[in-house]
């Protein structure tokens, strides 16, 4: 399982993050950039199939 401060981290430096929610942009509570606040992850996945490519990325920096 990922843990919730590894999707912040990729959606913090995912080209394709897109906010559910507009005030996520202007929040540090449980609204803040990760995946599950991202329009395109759905059911645990990436729509776009960016999670892979951006966790291997994590992974090597």
């Amino acid at each position: 399982m990922i843990s919730n401060s590894t999707k912040m981290v990729i959606a913090q430096n995912c080209l394709g993050y897109n906010p559910k929610y507009i005030i996520s942009l202007l929040s540090m509570a449980t609204l803040s950039e990760s995946c599950n606040n991202c329009q395109n992850y759905v059911k645990g996945n990436c729509t776009k199939g960016l999670f892979d490519e951006m966790m291997e990325t994590i992974k090597r920096n």
